[in-house]
This record gives C-alpha cells, structure tokens and sequence, in this order.
C-alpha cells in the first residue's frame, strides 16, 4: 500500500457525509471528550484551521485541542513558563493581550466568571491575603527602598521614574513590594522594590526562571545585589527597626 492509499483510507475512516453535509471525527475524542459526540461538522467552527491538512483543518476538535494543551502544560510547567516568557515578549501579542482583555472587560466576562466561579474567587482572595502582602513597617520599606538607592532592584529604573496610569491621569508611584519568593514570607526577607513592569512581568514566575540572561534587564551587579539582601542583609535592617 502506498502513502496515497494510506492518505485515503485515514480520510475516509475520519470523514462521512450526513444529511447532504460533512462530518469529521476528532481523532483524541475518546480520550479526551468520551461522552460527547465524536462526529462534527467538519468546518472551523468545531476544528482550528490547519493548512498542512488534506482538509484544511486540524485532525482535533476544539474542545479536545484546548484539554489537550492544558493538560500538557501542568504536566510540562517549567517548558510551558519558559515558552510564555519569550513569547511575551512580543509587541504584537502584548497589544492583542491588551485589547482582548479590555474587551472581555467591556461585555463582562470577568465579572461574569467569578459570579460563576465562587470557589476558586474564594481561594483567590485566601492565598492572595496569604502571599500578598507584606508585613514590614514603614521604616523597614523606607530601608529597604533606601539599600537598592531608591530604584527598581531588577531594572534600576529610578523612583523617580515611576509613572503609572490612574483613571487616565499619569501619576508618580511608589514602587511595588516585591515578593522575590511568590509562596515565601511576608516579611522584609522575601521582599525587594520593583517597578510595576518588572512586578507584572514576573507575576509568580521563580525568580532564578526569570531573572536571568535571557532577561532584558538582567544585570549581574544587580542579581548580587538581590542575593546579598535576601540571604545577609536584611537582618541588619530589621534589627535597626526593633
């Protein structure tokens, strides 16, 4: 049998016509999706387009594509954060992300998903106030600010410098209480200055994943630094405030 016959008879095993219309079984179906249908139309309304296909399509459906690709990110963490962290750093899909958002925003989604989802909101709101926030005093900050010279400890942007936009207006801010550690403690050692795009941009990612060479900021003075704070430093700086 040669790769033509093959071609066909995977078609035809994988295609039928209904009713003057055709259908395309999903081909991960039965393990992904057992108790729904198998058989859909077979147009890019159930299957993502696919141009390397016979039939333009993907050989999965939407549905299963989507389990599918979840699935293999909790069982691939540390590869699926690295590919988000380069292709993050796209312009085109930082302004799509923008505008997808404002526009979930807009029709409700957001506000929709939590009513729906009162659980995970729940557990939302426990492990933020968990890992949020820190417990350091005025004086701590004021320190610990005062040790990275007043400027963002991962990028060195000046205090000065930090412009954020409220309501539309542009207003100077104060930096961001950075947990170096997302699960780690609250207080002043696990907790460094950092601008709004660096404390974004890192969100809960592990901060030797993050903060390296393949960062755009990365500077080695700057990871000594961070090292020397974390593990030395702030001890001092906590004693000093007792």
């Amino acid at each position: 049998m040669n790769q033509k016959e093959k071609i066909l008879i995977h078609y035809q095993e994988n295609h039928k016509e209904i009713d003057g219309k055709l259908y395309k079984r999903c081909s991960i179906h039965e393990e992904y999706s057992p108790n729904e249908e198998e058989w859909l139309l077979c147009t890019d309304e159930f299957f993502y387009k696919n141009k390397g296909s016979n039939d333009g399509l993907s050989p999965y459906c939407k549905t299963c594509e989507k389990k599918k690709n979840s699935q293999w990110g909790k069982n691939h963490r540390d590869k699926r954060a690295n590919y988000c962290k380069k292709h993050d750093q796209n312009p085109k899909r930082k302004e799509n992300l923008k505008r997808m958002n404002k526009e979930g925003r807009d029709k409700g989604v957001q506000r929709d998903w939590q009513r729906n989802n009162p659980n995970k909101m729940k557990e939302y709101r426990e492990n933020r106030e968990m890992h949020g926030n820190h417990k350091i005093s005025k004086k701590e900050w004021i320190n610990c600010k005062e040790y990275f010279n007043n400027e963002c400890a991962y990028c060195g942007l000046s205090i000065e410098q930090h412009y954020n936009k409220f309501k539309g207006e542009i207003r100077l801010t104060d930096f961001h209480k950075e947990h170096v550690d997302h699960e780690g403690n609250n207080d002043l050692s696990n907790c460094i200055p950092s601008c709004k795009i660096c404390n974004s941009s890192k969100h809960t990612s592990l901060f030797d994943e993050w903060y390296n060479k393949d960062n755009p900021n990365f500077s080695s003075n700057r990871l000594n630094k961070i090292h020397k704070w974390l593990h030395e430093d702030y001890k001092l700086y906590i004693k000093a405030t007792n």
